[in-house]
């Protein structure tokens, strides 16, 4: 899901004693200049549009948008890079502007990712309707997304982070100590940019490379269609998705996550597309014309709608681990922050060592600057509560939702926030979308037998002002570190949220003008599969869903669901028990996700992370320096190719040979 994306945790190198040095004093000789400026805007800007268009892209193509705090600074400060050499900006170029490009960037981004437009707001759509055929989705109930619309539905619900996390920076910053692995990363990373010129030309020249030899491939692929489709193991398993798609950009993404994720969404690929789906479509698959021949062996028939034939047995189970994954998530954050509580020193940095500032009178300088910066409490609550106002207006003029639910889930949501911060600075864990699912239970037991439109409108809502706000911790967790103003970093994130608003929403609609989304076309540029998932979760939680699946359905559901639970539990044990063993615990999430999408994706993934083990066996300091640098360019050069094909499509212009594969005669 775009806003259940596993993202990964920005990881870099260790910096050496010099280039710490360098960048603390750099830090303090910089701190007190301008912050703010035209080229930071500009780098901002065009970070956050592509951060944006990667966001949707990655959204509607498999649900999985990897971390693009380190992407976006690395984009941002080749963008300013560029404007100074070809001598439109001149002077000094600080990491305090990266900072506030990056926060800008992140914020811009934040919008296209929580907005819904490859979830929750897709599922509002005919299109989703049309694929979801289950009881609660009816044809009517559906809200037609015009530009104008979409804009303001993002501009609706893009504020709330700066009004939540604001006023809790110091706290969690300053006094808790927490860590936020990310956004120290992230800091790590433009200091090096900064303080390491060489270092600097060789990551530029990467991110070139490979955004030119990416698109070049995204391209080629695109002039032979039907490449994409590699049926690497056989005809026969091709029809359950075994195919390789060959995406660059995919394998940067598996670069850019765990061994373990990966795996976990080969798995449940395997699970789903290996297993579970052709062993009921072989033997529990029944012509339409034995209907009422009472054969036990008939779970379903050939003519049933979609998600209520062979699809339901992979898609119900898979919402179902989503949904015990994502309550285990919040009951174990609720005992992480209670924790926190009780002994503050668990979850905080042990030193300003560890966070690269080995001198103490730069700590306090640094100290000094970001509590320095303040805005008056009226601003803030008087801020956060004209968001609410407009929200609850835009929310029930758009969408009809009544404006007392709008409330609830605009009151609900700081709550939720602060928990979500703490978790996490503490673990780097983001939950915003467990909560948001959450809110779908209590919304539908509200409107039981009505529409589905409010719970994906509030689930949305929540999504947006929880993960707006954590997001917005990471990048004053990053400004603490690289000596940047909280108070510059927020009209950063007002100016690149209300750049969202804008970006993301036109994205989304050149995306819809150019491929039809939600779809179920196995050979489709983009599906959006998570609308109609989405929409089918609301719609369970609205009516009584569950007694219209086929037959053993519900046992299935069950089944995943205490998998989902029995594999949280055992990492949570390993972890206390067998430090070494849980990283060979499956990530529940990842194999939901295997399961819900298909394998194709987990083998793009793994074989990123194969050539990523391969380069580090061979050059671990090149690896560990310049992977992200590669990554990123791998993902740039795919946005760019996306683009190009977007337009082709709109012209009417179609890729000139076709492949196919056929069985030997």
């Amino acid at each position: 899901m775009a806003s259940d994306a596993l993202s990964s945790s920005d990881s870099s190198g260790s910096e050496s004693e010099f280039e710490k040095e360098e960048s603390a004093t750099s830090i303090l000789d910089t701190a007190g200049k301008p912050q703010l400026t035209v080229k930071a805007v500009a780098g901002g800007i065009v970070a956050g549009c592509c951060g944006s268009f990667l966001a949707v892209y990655y959204g509607l193509k498999t649900g999985v948008t990897p971390s693009l705090n380190i992407i976006s600074a690395l984009l941002g400060f080749a963008a300013v890079r560029l404007i100074q050499k070809s001598g439109i900006s001149k002077g000094d170029y600080t990491p305090q502007e990266t900072c506030v490009i990056q926060t800008m960037a992140v914020a811009c981004t934040e919008v296209a990712s929580a907005s819904g437009f490859s979830s929750g707001l897709l599922g509002m759509t005919r299109e989703a309707a049309e694929l979801t055929k289950i009881p609660g989705s009816s044809l009517t109930d559906v809200v037609d997304l015009p530009l104008g619309k979409t804009m303001l539905w993002s501009s609706s619900i893009a504020f709330f982070g700066l009004f939540i996390a604001f006023p809790l920076r110091n706290y969690c910053i300053i006094e808790r100590k927490l860590l936020f692995p990310s956004g120290t990363a992230t800091a790590t990373v433009i200091r090096t940019l900064h303080a390491d010129p060489s270092h600097v030309r060789k990551s530029l020249k990467l991110l070139a490379l490979f955004a030119g030899i990416t698109w070049a491939w995204s391209m080629f692929l695109w002039t032979f269609q039907g490449l994409g489709e590699f049926p690497l193991f056989g005809l026969a398993a091709a029809k359950y998705g075994w195919q390789m798609d060959w995406d660059l950009s995919q394998f940067a993404i598996g670069m850019l996550l765990g061994p373990n994720i990966n795996l976990s969404i080969l798995l449940g690929g395997f699970l789903g597309s290996g297993l579970l789906g052709p062993w009921v479509q072989s033997n529990h698959q029944c012509d339409a014309s034995l209907k009422g021949a009472g054969n036990p062996s008939c779970w379903y028939y050939s003519d049933a709608p979609k998600y209520l034939d062979m699809k339901a047995y992979t898609l119900f189970p898979g919402i179902a681990m989503v949904v015990v994954d994502g309550f285990y998530s919040i009951v174990k954050l609720i005992f992480i922050v209670i924790k926190g509580f009780t002994r503050p020193n668990s979850y905080s940095n042990a030193g300003a060592a560890e966070e690269g500032v080995d001198d103490l009178t730069t700590q306090r300088e640094l100290i000094r600057i970001f509590t320095g910066a303040k805005i008056p409490p009226w601003a803030y609550i008087g801020g956060y509560f004209v968001a609410i106002t407009f929200c609850i207006c835009m929310v029930t003029w758009l969408f009809g939702v009544v404006w007392w639910q709008v409330l609830m889930a605009n009151l609900l949501t700081p709550i939720f926030a602060v928990g979500i911060i703490i978790g996490m600075g503490m673990t780097d864990w983001n939950v915003s979308s467990s909560f948001g699912k959450l809110m779908m239970f209590p919304l539908g037991m509200l409107n039981h037998g009505g529409s589905v439109i409010p719970s994906l409108a509030v689930c949305m809502i929540t999504i947006s002002g929880c993960g707006n706000a954590a997001a917005l911790m990471q990048d004053f967790k990053t400004g603490y570190l690289v000596g940047a103003s909280p108070r510059t970093m927020a009209a950063a994130q007002l100016i690149g949220a209300l750049a969202g608003c804008i970006v993301a929403p036109c994205t989304f609609h050149l995306f819809r003008s150019a491929f039809p989304i939600p779809n179920d076309d196995p050979h489709a540029f983009v599906h959006g599969v998570y609308g109609p998932i989405y929409r089918a979760l609301a719609a369970i939680t609205t009516s009584d869903g569950l007694g219209a699946l086929p037959k053993n359905c519900v046992s299935f559901m069950l089944g995943a669901a205490l998998l989902a639970l029995g594999l949280n539990g055992g990492s949570d044990l390993a972890k206390k028990t067998c430090s070494g063993c849980q990283p060979f615990v499956p990530s529940t999430m990842g194999i939901s996700l295997g399961v819900l999408i298909g394998p194709y994706i987990g083998l793009d993934f793994c074989l990123g992370m194969l050539l990523q083990h391969l380069w580090r066996f061979s050059s671990p300091k090149r690896e560990q320096k310049y992977s992200v640098i590669v990554a990123s360019g791998c993902l740039a050069g795919a946005g760019i190719s996306t683009l190009c094909q977007v337009f082709l499509s709109l012209g009417s212009v179609s890729s000139p040979i076709e492949v196919s594969f056929a069985a030997a005669k």
